[in-house]
């Protein structure tokens, strides 16, 4: 429905575009020019009849000449009324105006009963004004037309008026005259036409050039603001709106009264004139901003979500660890092989003492611990394509509360899980999701600070800006500060009994599924870690792919 909306209304602009062309280049201009024939041709007659009522006139055939006259005028009339109501066609009432103007101009040339200055001129304009309107062929048609009139008239009066042979030399440059302004008014009209068309499309370009970029600006991820000389705001898009938050800023405010923080730092790059990318705070979040100067003194001051930086800072820094590791891990694998079965030759040994047996089986357990985190390690390694399927959270989220506390030896009732709607579902790879909500659940269980009689985990989903999300929450205390940069690295860990890879790869397998997996810093329930999953148009575009 969009799409046909859209069509019609270019399809309307086109003909509008295309009524105004032909107004411009027909109608408007014949209006114009039967305007002045009708000024000329009253003008004309009066002058002629005040001449005759004084007996001054010099018109060989009176009657002729008064009669084509006014038959001239009333014609003339006739044609305003023909373009006024447009009918019949343009064309035929160019050609008919065309063909009135050389008879019976010529017909006032023969009565008057020479080559009259006056009347030629008329005639030139005449010719030349059509012209304009008619495309070159018909152009030199209409010229032809006219200077054989004029020297059939001259010839018809040295036959049968006894006119003087001289004249004829003044009918034939009349006739040049005529083919010259023909051809020029045409010429002009034409490049003029074409300079106009050209315009018009230059123009059409610049405005749809300015809608793109205008579009761009409003589309982009990082917030612009674009400041005159004067350091009024001159264009602010979405992305920066949302960033200030609730204030009201918009075009021609000055930066200092709408955001004093930002025109603070620019006062500061504007002074040293080096690369400067402070991080202020405004109503919408924390924003790394950045300054560029271009021509006309405009000043466009990129915003940045700074959190949003500083997560991919930080997934480029685990993609670059996790490839390290992983091929480490697949170096490792071989010489590993080789000492867990060198401990079980050892082991099947009948005369090692039974003190050392118990050296055999340390060997035997770590080697299997160590194989285990290498599988693990490069099983991320290996990029494979996710199956995913539609998880219906509230069945399978108490299936998992009640594997894991059988698994945990808890009850199950120590894992509180509480959801916005009953009916909410994921579409996500199941074996994933579930490694890891255990991995998450196990580190909320081990760390977990909770008294007798309260939840030891807890469990909380909801939808926020049609996002699902899922909170898994213990009470205890939180995570240093200090260590916040590293929790999701590659063998990070506070505890002396643990491998460092549960939230490396909870976060890896969180990306393969393209789930945000982040720690709430402030949540009022405890340490928190939150899952957010994609839109579900994203799922199914996903999928689709």
């Amino acid at each position: 429905m969009a799409q046909m909306f859209t069509t019609n209304v270019v399809f309307k602009d086109f003909q509008d575009e295309l009524e105004r062309n032909t107004e411009s280049y027909t109608w408007r201009p014949l209006r114009i020019l039967n305007i002045y024939r009708v000024l000329v041709v009253l003008s004309l007659t009066s002058f002629f009849f005040i001449l005759a009522l004084n007996g001054s006139y010099d018109v060989d055939n009176f009657s002729l000449f008064f009669g084509a006259a006014y038959t001239y005028c009333f014609l003339s009339v006739m044609f305003g009324f023909m373009v006024l109501k447009r009918r019949p066609r343009f064309r035929i009432q160019l050609f008919a105006q065309l063909f009135a103007d050389v008879l019976f101009l010529s017909l006032l040339i023969f009565a008057k009963g020479k080559v009259d200055s006056t009347l030629g001129v008329l005639l030139v304009i005449s010719v030349a004004g059509s012209s304009i309107l008619l495309s070159r062929r018909m152009a030199v048609a209409g010229a032809a037309l006219a200077a054989l009139s004029i020297l059939s008239a001259q010839t018809y009066m040295m036959l049968y008026a006894d006119a003087d042979i001289s004249a004829y030399s003044s009918a034939g440059a009349l006739g040049i005259v005529v083919f010259i302004a023909a051809l020029s008014a045409n010429a002009v009209a034409r490049h003029a036409k074409e300079f106009e068309i050209l315009a018009q499309k230059r123009g059409k370009d610049i405005v749809s050039l300015e809608q793109l970029n205008d579009y761009i600006v409003q589309k982009l991820q990082s917030g612009v603001l674009a400041l005159n000389s004067d350091m009024t705001i001159r264009l602010i898009n979405t992305t920066a709106e949302k960033m200030v938050g609730d204030k009201v800023v918009i075009s021609g405010m000055s930066i200092t009264d709408a955001l004093p923080v930002i025109a603070a730092e620019l006062d500061i790059w504007l002074a040293t004139g080096k690369e400067y990318n402070p991080v202020v705070k405004l109503d919408g979040g924390s924003a790394q901003i950045s300054f560029e100067k271009i021509n006309g003194g405009i000043v466009l001051v990129f915003l940045d979500d700074h959190e949003k930086l500083s997560r991919q800072i930080q997934e480029e820094k685990l993609a670059s660890l996790g490839k390290l590791t992983a091929s480490i891990a697949h170096e490792i694998r071989n010489p590993l092989g080789a000492i867990s079965h060198a401990g079980q030759l050892l082991a099947e040994s009948p005369e090692l003492p039974d003190q050392d047996k118990r050296l055999t089986e340390i060997i035997h357990d770590h080697s299997e611990r160590l194989n285990t985190i290498i599988k693990s390690i490069l099983h991320l390694s290996r990029k494979r394509d996710t199956i995913k399927t539609r998880v219906e959270l509230d069945e399978w989220l108490d299936k998992f509360a009640y594997d894991f506390s059988i698994e945990k030896y808890i009850d199950v009732k120590q894992i509180l899980i509480s959801q916005q709607d009953m009916s909410m579902y994921v579409e996500t790879e199941v074996s994933a999701f579930e490694q890891v909500m255990w991995n998450l659940c196990s580190n909320a269980l081990n760390y977990s600070t909770a008294k007798d009689g309260e939840a030891l985990v807890k469990i909380m989903v909801y939808e926020i800006d049609d996002c699902i999300t899922i909170d898994v929450v213990n009470i205890g205390e939180k995570i240093e500060e200090k260590y916040l940069d590293r929790i999701f690295e590659p063998f990070f860990t506070t505890s002396a009994s643990g491998t460092g890879l549960g939230l490396y790869l909870c976060k890896e397998l969180c990306n393969n599924n393209n789930i945000e997996l982040r720690y709430v810093r402030d949540h009022q329930d405890g340490t928190c870690f939150r899952l957010v999953f994609p839109h579900k148009e994203q799922n199914i575009e996903t999928d689709d792919n």
